[in-house]
């Protein structure tokens, strides 16, 4: 039975390619507040993707892909909502075949029940080789550091959009634990991954987009 929690997620999202079954790998658990999580993961082949949401065993719903019922690809994005707070939920990985996790179904709890405060949102872009192309079938990971200790917060991850955007808001960002809010400065250092047909990772002084006018480098997937 795989348990995630504060160390096994930074592993998983930074270290892991190992395939879960024949078609998903990577899976992430990203955006965990105490009413929704994130469940991220790529599949070999295009495809359609959704997780089934239990509680102690007992169903509960099932959720599509953040795009949409139609959306068909290789980077999955589904965000579980309307949960409850510090709960224990089970799910399973449903795309082209079904991944139970040998049976076992995966395991992750919601966090506290917090009130965001203030607006930090990092925004970028990501593109293709060729410099020019919008990387849409990406996933940009994201989490803080601090520079004066290893303070580490949760994962946050963000869809690109057509364009090749993406953003995260940090008032949203948890702690490790994700029991309490993770307090963002200038003086932390945000850490970027893509995970797309290729992978990127970076890192940055924090910065705030200031209305799409202070953006992050472009990413290229090189």
């Amino acid at each position: 039975m795989r348990i995630f929690n504060q160390y096994t997620l930074m592993v998983y999202l930074f270290f892991s390619l190992a395939a879960y079954s024949y078609a998903t790998e990577n899976m992430v658990i990203t955006n965990i507040t105490g009413r929704s999580l994130t469940v991220t993961f790529r599949t070999i082949e295009s495809c359609s993707g959704k997780i089934r949401l239990y509680k102690d065993r007992e169903f509960i719903k099932e959720y599509i892909d953040d795009r949409g019922s139609d959306f068909k690809g290789c980077s999955h994005h589904i965000t579980a909502s309307h949960l409850s707070p510090n709960t224990w939920y089970q799910f399973l990985i449903i795309s082209d075949t079904v991944d139970d996790n040998n049976g076992q179904f995966y395991q992750v709890a919601t966090g506290a029940d917090l009130v965001p405060v203030g607006s930090i949102q990092p925004a970028g872009r990501v593109l293709l080789n060729d410099e020019y192309t919008p990387a849409r079938d990406s996933i940009v990971y994201i989490h803080v550091s601090s520079n004066s200790d290893r303070n580490v917060s949760a994962p946050l991850s963000s869809l690109v959009d057509t364009n090749g955007y993406w953003y995260v808001e940090l008032s949203n960002i948890r702690a490790s634990d994700n029991m309490n809010s993770y307090v963002v400065s200038d003086h932390h250092t945000i850490h970027i991954s893509v995970s797309g047909d290729k992978s990127i990772q970076i890192e940055a002084p924090v910065m705030d987009n200031e209305g799409g006018t202070q953006l992050y480098d472009p990413i290229i997937l090189k």
